[in-house]
């Protein structure tokens, strides 16, 4: 660890296990968007299919940003598929689940990592990471922000 960011080395290592429960928690999320990506048919197809692959894509960025700040942090990254499903809060989504079913397990799976990233920012709080805080509290709003639009498609016009 050669980074000097002015964390003491406890509170580092607490952050960097939050991280990795994110990361992890956010690769689940990628594979559960893209699963519902490509499988998802019905009706709102189209509308659906361009969501999901905005939210992907965001995820994508989400990672990514979240592995360079593990780096930033002076740790290395794990790349496991199976330590990522063992460490995530959040759970598979069947690939053969009706639309309606499939984007409710997608809510799921946002309030899930929604929860997470808010009690992360609750401990991240306390070791005056503000660079961490900042990257959980913008991936917050990105997902608050996908769920209401994922939630949308399951509301009745009026």
């Amino acid at each position: 660890m050669g980074n000097n960011i002015s964390i003491n080395k406890e509170d580092l290592n607490k952050n960097y296990n939050v991280l990795l429960k994110l990361l992890a928690s956010e690769y689940v999320l990628y594979l559960n968007t893209l699963s519902a990506h490509w499988n998802i048919t019905g009706s709102s197809f189209a509308s659906i299919h361009v969501l999901l692959e905005k939210q992907y894509e965001s995820i994508k960025n989400i990672i990514d940003d979240t592995a360079e700040r593990i780096r930033i942090l002076g740790y290395k990254v794990p790349v496991s598929n199976s330590k990522y499903l063992h460490d995530a809060e959040i759970n598979n989504i069947s690939e053969s689940l009706n639309f309606i079913d499939t984007v409710k397990s997608l809510c799921k799976s946002y309030e899930d990592i929604i929860n997470l990233l808010r009690q992360s920012i609750k401990e991240i709080e306390k070791t005056d990471d503000f660079g961490t805080e900042d990257l959980l509290v913008s991936t917050l709003k990105e997902h608050e922000k996908s769920l209401w639009m994922l939630d949308s498609h399951l509301q009745k016009s009026a």
